[in-house]
């Protein structure tokens, strides 16, 4: 009643899948001639013919899939005899669209601002940042980490690396420095990645 595919991403286009042939128990003209695959926009379908004659299909890669676009599709294919009147059946193709790690993660912002007392006491948050990764699992997960900082900053805050919470380490002192800029990046699961500051 149907085939179940499971397809990457990131496969490219050309990649061929095998669909098992539709069974006739007439021979001969009366036998399966053709099979049409109903329009799509990602696959063709490709007719082969055995050296015993008989027809079968692969399922062609016509346009890269895209998981964050559609992670599921449905693809009715129909086999058709010879006959007078010609005779048919049809499938269900299932495609699940399996995740590549082709998204780095996204900052709500570009650049986080945020205004603290000083003698602010330790531990008082200071700002959140916030990134998100279309992907999903391993490749969607996104932690948080100080990438460009002076060596002062560096002893005034900290960051928690899931929660993206940036906090007060030390006591912080106007006339030391009224201003910092630290610039954080946000990485997924595989290392792709981008930053804020």
């Amino acid at each position: 009643k149907d085939i179940k595919l499971e397809i990457r991403e990131s496969t490219a286009k050309g990649a061929r899948y095998r669909i098992n042939a539709a069974h006739d128990a007439d021979i001969g003209q009366n036998a399966v001639q053709n099979y049409i695959l109903q329009q799509n926009a990602h696959f063709l379908f490709s007719i082969q013919t055995t050296s015993s004659g008989s027809k079968y299909g692969e399922l062609v890669l016509d346009k890269e899939l895209d998981r964050e676009d559609q992670n599921e599709l449905r693809l009715l294919l129909t086999a058709v005899d010879g006959g007078s009147p010609p005779k048919s059946g049809t499938v269900v193709i299932h495609v699940t669209v399996l995740d590549a790690n082709d998204n780095a993660p996204v900052f709500t912002e570009s650049v986080y601002s945020a205004r603290l007392p000083e003698n602010s006491p330790i531990n008082t948050p200071v700002v959140t940042v916030s990134a998100t990764d279309a992907d999903e699992g391993v490749n969607g997960e996104v932690t948080y980490e100080f990438s460009r900082m002076s060596e002062k900053a560096q002893t005034f805050f900290s960051l928690e690396p899931k929660s993206g919470v940036i906090t007060v380490t030390d006591n912080i002192d106007y006339e030391d420095g009224s201003k910092y800029e630290i610039v954080v990046e946000a990485k997924d699961g595989y290392g792709l990645s981008s930053e804020a500051k």
